[in-house]
């Protein structure tokens, strides 16, 4: 099946953004994604046939990170730069599914500009790292610095998808074990370091909008526990997977229904 999607760039104040858009809805659904050692753009056939379930109410938009990030990039100016691009875009009250490090994004996104989020899910993410979360991202880290391409590939592949999973797929991931440039090894140690330094847990009191965070206890990257502790400040649903690893949204089967329920039955 082949899938309406437009593809554009926004200039803002922390460079080139990409985004895509498809889906021919009234509302607006935007999709923050986690890190990723690659731009994301060349994904947007899967993700637009995984957001199927959502591209007849909703027009679903998909931003990157800035094409070049500088040194020093934190998670707040991200936050800024996305708002900066979905106001361009003339985007607000969207609904907002922010995926680990888009998940950290799209805390400081509702708390710093509510007028942009009407509604929110937060998945396998944190609002500050625990000990295995800065175990995970010094490594990530290290590995980049060092340049070591399929160390990296090979470190990130096991730990964000569950072993099962991982078996599953082995193959695929074998073949993109080489997958980065320099640049893009450069722009993902930037994000990585941005992951290791977030703290935004005491201004989570300024996030108000209807919100609902999914977990994962097989979560290698990050533990279960930094979705337990998010739901529990934000006083908000929490649903919890036995069997998926960090990427819940990619492994899960139900994840995208549960979703759209959420947004479109159950907070209503």
């Amino acid at each position: 099946m082949e899938y309406n999607i437009t593809k554009g760039a926004v200039e803002t104040k922390g460079g080139r953004m990409q985004y895509f858009c498809t889906g021919t809805g009234e509302a607006d659904l935007v999709l923050l994604p986690g890190l990723s050692i690659t731009g994301l753009m060349s994904a947007a056939p899967a993700v637009a046939k995984a957001y199927e379930v959502f591209t007849q109410k909703c027009r679903l938009w998909l931003f990157d990170r800035p094409d070049v990030l500088a040194e020093g990039c934190s998670i707040r100016d991200m936050a800024r730069d996305t708002a900066e691009a979905m106001k361009e875009l003339g985007l607000s009250q969207a609904y907002v599914i922010g995926c680990s490090m888009g998940g950290m994004i799209a805390q400081c996104l509702a708390e710093e500009y509510p007028e942009l989020v009407k509604e929110l899910v937060i998945t396998n993410s944190m609002a500050r790292p625990n000990a295995l979360a800065r175990r995970t991202f010094t490594r990530w880290i290290a590995l980049a610095k060092a340049g070591n391409v399929v160390a990296l590939n090979r470190d990130v592949q096991t730990k964000v998808y569950s072993q099962e999973y991982f078996r599953r797929f082995a193959d695929a991931f074998k073949a993109q074990e080489t997958v980065g440039t320099p640049e893009d090894i450069e722009r993902f140690r930037i994000q990585a370091e941005a992951c290791l330094h977030f703290d935004a847990y005491e201004d989570l009191a300024k996030l108000h909008c209807p919100t609902l965070v999914v977990g994962a206890w097989k979560d290698r990257v990050l533990s279960g526990q930094t979705s337990v502790a998010l739901a529990k400040k934000l006083k908000c649903e929490l649903y919890m997977t036995e069997y998926c690893g960090h990427a819940t949204y990619d492994e899960s089967p139900v994840f995208k229904n549960d979703v759209y329920q959420f947004f479109f039955y159950i907070s209503q």
